[in-house]
């Protein structure tokens, strides 16, 4: 009989977590367990940690927005079941052999179930304070649950501030998607460098618009590349925007791309510069989450001193005009990643942690 594993997500987000956690349900229905991904119709509030239904129009408009996401996705995820249920609880969750909360919120619904939902495990991804209650973001992470974060800084995180052990398994990358198939020329004026448009503060996307006009007042000929779910910022003429692209549409933004930079202030793991990375583009970044784990400063990686705009210009403007270690920053990173990241091995390691 196959083992039945529960995912509890949040709502339907197009996210890089939410990435991650399709991409191990994916890979675990290849090797045989029967998987099923559940959210509430209604999102969280973030204040009380409860799935509450409301009349505020806001929280009816993001209702609606997760029970349609729910639809539409259901279509464009493969093979994965994603089921929308009233609320969290025993009485709309099948029996299983495990179950996996995956964000704060859903760790309290997981820690109330029975034990018949399964052995309850809390997949952490991130330290999530961002708009929430920071006190039962903290409470959360001591509750009675097998804790799996994604990387050593998240681990080292729990076990520092909170006194609290975990377990760590990388992330790996998707290399049929993001991979080298343009040719980058080193030796040319007109390079492009992208970046990411992001809504919250801590992603620092204000930065790195500085920056970027920064170095196009002193390098004409360069062209810049931003893209992300929405346009949150107001960017210069020159940086071509593109809305909601889809992976492959990112991996070939990344594959025009000489430079790609991240900035974040705060970060659990940090993806974009890993997958950057296996499209062979050189990145600039802060030292964030798990990028100092797969890459290495000055070898496959150049970090910022710290998160100024300035910062972020000092490195940029060090590739623009040095295409030597522009290369050697390209090609060190795209076989680092390859070496750090494998899916294979985190799967591997993923099932060997059900007991």
């Amino acid at each position: 009989m196959k083992k039945k594993i529960n995912f509890i997500i949040p709502g339907i987000i197009k996210s890089g977590g939410m990435n991650v956690i399709i991409e191990y349900s994916s890979r675990l229905i290849v090797k045989g367990y029967d998987v099923v991904l559940y959210y509430p119709l209604a999102y969280y509030n973030l204040s009380t940690g409860k799935n509450e239904y409301s009349l505020n129009p806001k929280r009816m408009s993001w209702t609606f927005q997760n029970y349609f996401n729910g639809i539409k996705n259901k279509k464009l995820i493969k093979d994965v079941v994603i089921k929308g249920v009233p609320i969290i609880s025993d009485n709309f969750v099948r029996d299983a052999d495990y179950v996996f909360a995956t964000s704060w919120p859903t760790a309290f619904d997981v820690s109330k179930m029975s034990s018949s939902k399964g052995i309850k495990y809390y997949f952490i991804q991130d330290i999530e304070t961002w708009d929430s209650n920071i006190n039962l973001v903290y409470e959360s992470y001591k509750l009675d649950l097998k804790r799996i974060t994604i990387c050593n800084y998240l681990k080292n995180r729990l076990l520092n501030d909170h006194g609290l052990v975990s377990e760590v398994i990388l992330n790996g990358i998707d290399y049929s998607v993001y991979f080298p198939y343009i040719n980058k020329y080193y030796d040319t004026y007109e390079k492009t460098i992208s970046y990411i448009d992001y809504k919250l503060n801590k992603k620092n996307t204000e930065s790195i618009i500085d920056a970027v006009k920064k170095i196009k007042s002193e390098y004409s000929s360069l062209r810049f590349i931003s893209f992300g779910l929405e346009r949150y910022h107001n960017h210069p003429d020159f940086v071509s925007f593109h809305k909601n692209p889809t992976q492959e549409e990112i991996s070939k933004i990344y594959n025009e791309s000489h430079i790609f930079i991240y900035a974040s202030k705060e970060e659990g793991f940090g993806l974009p510069p890993a997958e950057a990375m296996a499209c062979k583009t050189s990145v600039v970044s802060t030292r964030v989450g798990a990028v100092p784990e797969y890459s290495i400063d000055n070898q496959s990686v150049l970090f910022t001193a710290n998160t100024s705009s300035e910062s972020v210009y000092e490195k940029v403007k060090l590739l623009v005009s040095d295409n030597i270690l522009n290369k050697s920053i390209s090609e060190n990173g795209y076989e680092s990643v390859r070496k750090v990241l494998n899916w294979e091995n985190s799967l591997e390691k993923f099932i060997s942690m059900l007991i």
